[in-house]
């Protein structure tokens, strides 16, 4: 039985499917899905600065600029954390294919009997991208000793088809001079293990040298199994261990077993070591910078809910899509498209680019001519922004990484460090001062503590503090040499003047925030909110927001839904409104009674709008006009015309009175319908102290 679904737990998966009626969106549907979700998470007042924004981006093939745009940021930013990932396994990786490779070679004397090696891989979260870094290796080694074969619950339903699967899956490997190796099939079955010892035999012999093989045995979603067919399995492994040196990769532990346990990295240190090596290091330079807010939602999120690599990029990767999907000036992140500015149908999104640059300009006190500016100076002006941007972000992180120095070597000696704000208890440190810095505000008291306390350094502590400057400096990259130099020219002093020379170095990094660059929403996404409503939805206000207004969610969202009555709504939605106007406890006989006078109220108006409809057209239709000069029928046709219509008429309503016991057979399954949605739903509980009534479970719905 499944667990009951609680809609206020964020740790609950939601599935969060929007509604789009455009029937389809052509050559960027991705994009353009995405971008539709993204709009209608954001506030109100952001939501109308964007439709603005939005409404004056005329940039031909705008859409497909801001697309590629994004892929080249994002494929860069995501190629950076799992290069970071794999640094933080692989020395777990490499141990672990180290202890399998080795695992058979140890022999413990004196066991009552013989116990087969298991391997245990331990996280806290669900990722399996440890375990696929694992078995990449392994199987990568196929061609010198490690031999692997994966069983699956649906293919090891009894003991039979479990050996059966284990067997094959080893011996259709070829042995060298052997070819494919085959059973006689005369002596053996095919699930005998003894298949599996004579196969391994011959593979041992194939080898030239008297090397060590293994065969590794990976159990894909262990708790799946039948714990008896595994018990049996593991039993038999156990009789044959000193000839067929079997290891397996399970998830949890069993008797007769060695275990050998590894411990995958996780936690606020896999946390810290992605952001601050991919956003906040000196050596790589991300082609979008998230702000405080993105930063801030991300590590909340990770810390408090899921502590995994998935949840991790999905944060970034939707903080990149907002940012491509609202930003229409983000087209020219990477470079200014070739000839695009030039066409006509750019120029609303060329005029939009020179007033920002001409409000630019206004604050920074220019006088430039923009009357004489050519597409070409625009075009320079955009590069020039560029290369500012980066220049800036450059020397943010530069500040940051030596604030990140002195803290950690003052904390090493004994020293209490900086004083960081606690308003995220859970936020790590170094997260924290990363945040500080990019927001710019409320540094100058940092830096003072910074050099109260390096110029009390000892001047043993002041040589070595000095010393680990000099070791930074050197290392930094070819675009920060500069600044390096300047950072070295205040060194070989007293603690005094070392502190002083720092900090005035940092104060100078820091007169122009981010925020004050030219064009700056281009490149970083500053205090954006993160879109949080994508990845944890509020399921129970949409669900009742769609039961109250269902119009809302299948019309055009920029068309506004007409008011409608309550029969023009949908059962579910019928029963939902009578359910509101009952009490704590409600009759279903009655709860019946008023869904039927509302679905009779419903069948009369649309008989009357079909009989409307069907006069219309009748109206609408002209007669045959009689040829001239040709004699009149006998009798009354127009008499009989009229005649035939009534008899119609008559027909019709016969037909409706007979199936007067198809409509409330048709009312009841409707009912009963709809009742079982709103029960499958949760509104509804059912008690045993009167089986014609239900209790409700919601109240004080808001229309």
């Amino acid at each position: 039985m499944s667990p009951p679904l609680n809609f206020d737990d964020p740790n609950q998966s939601v599935c969060f499917i929007p509604y789009n009626d455009s029937g389809g969106y052509g050559p960027n549907e991705d994009f353009n899905g995405v971008k539709q979700v993204l709009e209608d998470t954001i506030n109100e007042d952001e939501e109308k600065e964007s439709k603005k924004e939005l409404d004056i981006d005329g940039l031909a093939d705008g859409e497909e600029i801001r697309w590629k745009a994004y892929r080249g940021a994002w494929t860069r930013c995501l190629n950076r954390m799992q290069e970071l990932l794999d640094v933080i396994y692989k020395p777990v990786v490499a141990e672990v294919v180290e202890h399998i490779s080795t695992a058979n070679q140890e022999e413990l004397p004196g066991l009552p009997y013989s116990e087969v090696p298991v391997i245990t891989l331990t996280s806290p979260s669900m990722s399996p991208v440890f375990a696929q870094q694992v078995l990449a290796q392994l199987e990568a080694q196929e061609q010198r000793n490690i031999y692997t074969a994966h069983l699956h619950p649906q293919e090891c339903t009894n003991l039979t088809s479990t050996l059966k699967s284990l067997i094959a899956t080893f011996t259709a490997n070829s042995i060298s001079g052997v070819g494919g190796y085959k059973t006689s099939g005369q002596t053996l079955a095919a699930y005998d293990i003894r298949v599996l010892d004579a196969w391994y035999q011959a593979l041992l012999k194939s080898y030239r040298r008297r090397a060590s093989v293994q065969l590794i045995v990976v159990l894909h979603g262990f708790e799946q199994f039948d714990p008896a067919v595994m018990q049996d399995l593991l039993y038999i492994c156990s009789l044959y261990i000193s000839r067929i040196p079997l290891v397996f990769m399970i998830t949890s532990t069993l008797t007769l077993l060695r275990i050998q346990n590894f411990t995958v990295p996780s936690g606020n240190p896999v946390l810290e070591k992605i952001l601050l090596n991919t956003f906040a290091s000196t050596e790589f330079e991300p082609d979008l910078v998230l702000g405080p807010a993105v930063l801030e939602s991300t590590i909340d999120s990770y810390v408090r809910h899921n502590p995994s690599f998935e949840c991790l990029v999905d944060h970034i990767q939707l903080a990149h899509l907002k940012h491509f999907s609202t930003i229409p000036l983000s087209a020219l992140l990477h470079n200014v498209p070739d000839g695009k500015l030039e066409e006509p149908s750019s120029f609303k999104f060329l005029e939009h680019l020179v007033a920002c640059l001409h409000v630019q300009d206004d604050e920074d006190g220019g006088v430039s001519d923009w009357k004489t500016k050519s597409v070409g100076d625009v075009v320079r002006l955009v590069d020039d922004a560029r290369t500012n941007f980066y220049m800036r972000a450059r020397k943010i992180r530069l500040v940051f990484a030596l604030l990140r120095l002195t803290q950690h070597y003052l904390e090493g000696k004994g020293h209490k460090g900086f004083e960081l704000p606690q308003e995220k208890d859970l936020c790590p440190r170094d997260l924290r001062l990363l945040i500080k810095v990019l927001r710019g505000g409320g540094m100058d008291r940092m830096l003072k503590q910074a050099r109260l306390v390096v110029s009390k350094m000892t001047p043993p502590e002041s040589s070595e503090f000095q010393a680990n400057l000099k070791t930074f400096c050197d290392r930094l990259p070819a675009e920060l040499h500069d600044e390096g130099h300047l950072v070295l020219g205040h060194l070989d002093c007293s603690a005094n003047e070392v502190a002083e020379g720092l900090i005035e170095f940092m104060n100078s990094q820091l007169e122009h925030p981010l925020y004050t660059a030219n064009l700056w929403p281009v490149w970083y996404t500053g205090e954006s909110p993160f879109p949080s409503e994508t990845l944890n939805p509020s399921v129970r206000a949409s669900v009742i927001s769609g039961l109250l207004r269902p119009k809302e969610f299948t019309l055009s969202s920029q068309a506004e839904p007409e008011p409608d009555e309550l029969w023009e709504r949908p059962d579910t939605s019928i029963l939902f409104a009578r359910y509101l106007e009952s009490g704590k406890m409600i009759n279903v006989y009655d709860w019946f009674d008023s869904f039927h006078q509302v679905l009779e109220n419903q069948r009369s108006h649309l008989r009357n709008k079909r009989r409307q409809r069907v006069l219309a057209e009748r109206n609408a239709t002209p007669g045959s006009p009689r040829k001239r000069g040709s004699p009149r029928k006998s009798g009354s046709p127009t008499k009989k015309s009229a005649n035939k219509g009534k008899q119609k008429d008559v027909q019709q309503e016969e037909v409706d009175e007979l199936d007067e016991e198809q409509w409330r057979m048709q009312v009841h399954a409707r009912f009963i319908r709809a009742l079982h949605e709103l029960d499958y739903l949760g509104f509804i509980k059912h008690t045993k102290r009167k089986q014609d009534h239900v209790l409700r479970t919601v109240f004080d719905v808001s229309d």
